[in-house]
């Protein structure tokens, strides 16, 4: 089975969904950018700023995404700097 085309482009202004399941990131606004040179050695999914992942719902397109400020997650002292997420928890700005 074909994948969809990712719906989002490298370079893309983003907000992470309300509802997005992992809480700490609701809301945080940053841009799609090609993952640390660490992930993509590590799994080789990745096309370039996106990955295919298969769950239960099926094939779902997840994207990296560089946040433009710290995101402060659970432990303000340890600020996330971006994270992988998926298409459908996107909202293009």
């Amino acid at each position: 089975m074909t994948p969809n085309a990712p719906r989002f482009k490298l370079g893309d202004k983003v907000r992470i969904s309300l509802q997005y399941w992992h809480t700490e990131l609701r809301g945080a606004i940053g841009t799609i950018a090609r993952p640390p040179e660490s992930m993509l050695k590590h799994d080789p999914r990745w096309s370039d700023y996106w990955r295919l992942e298969f769950s239960a719902p099926g094939e779902v397109i997840v994207y990296w995404i560089d946040f433009h400020e710290p995101w402060p997650g659970n432990d303000p002292r340890h600020p996330i700097d971006g994270a992988e997420v998926d298409e459908a928890d996107l909202e293009l700005l």
